[in-house]
């Protein structure tokens, strides 16, 4: 079934499985880490998102996916140490002044959505692409969903389509040299492996693209 919006039971499900896909792969964020930053990027980020799995029978009982996402912005912003905390929760507070009072996500809502995300880490954390972060993943992700919102309302189509370019900007991080961060100080050292705020964010964006095709196809 085409699945054309999701309300605030859909979200929580999306935020219990990328909690749950965090912590699968915490010891292989935290390797990556290890080559260029302090190592312990996986376990900062399972940290966070463990708390914010504790929240969600509390967020059950709000239908504002608005509020949903700025409570778990506000988490990780309290409980994940340095720069990965405050960008994903920065991307996730604004995302969630885009959704202030929407009890239910469309297709036309999702680029905002990204947009707003986009800008929030672009401002804090000034990085260009080409520079080996996050923003190679989450640049060509949000193009992808805003073309692909443009063509289809269906959102496994649109959310696919921004997991598949997440996946090609993680790709294309091997090539770069990191010139953002502590990764910076290594250089060409950098060349050939995946930088870790890409890899985290590619591992959330495909989960988000999972959750919602096995709900299409559950309806």
């Amino acid at each position: 079934m085409v699945l054309t919006s999701i309300g605030s039971s859909e979200v929580l499900q999306i935020l219990e499985d990328v909690a749950s896909e965090i912590s699968r792969n915490k010891d292989y964020l935290t390797e990556l880490d290890s080559l260029g930053g302090d190592g312990d990027h996986g376990v900062n980020l399972e940290r966070g998102f463990l708390k914010v799995h504790g929240q969600l029978p509390q967020l059950q009982n709000s239908r504002d996916i608005g509020s949903i996402l700025t409570s778990v912005g506000t988490t990780l912003l309290s409980n994940v140490g340095g720069a990965t905390g405050s960008l994903y929760g920065a991307a996730l507070l604004k995302a969630g002044k885009v959704a202030r009072g929407k009890t239910e996500i469309a297709a036309k809502d999702l680029p905002e959505i990204m947009s707003a995300s986009t800008t929030a880490i672009l401002e804090l954390g000034g990085a260009k692409p080409g520079d080996k972060t996050m923003m190679d993943v989450l640049l060509p992700a949000a193009e992808a969903i805003s073309k692909a919102a443009k063509e289809n309302d269906d959102l496994n189509f649109i959310l696919d389509r921004g997991a598949k370019a997440a996946r090609g900007g993680l790709e294309n991080t091997k090539t770069m040299v990191a010139k953002k961060g502590r990764a910076s100080y290594l250089g060409e050292r950098t060349l050939g492996h995946y930088d870790v705020g890409a890899a985290s964010l590619c591992l959330i964006l495909e989960t988000c693209a999972r959750t919602i095709s096995r709900l299409s196809n559950s309806t």
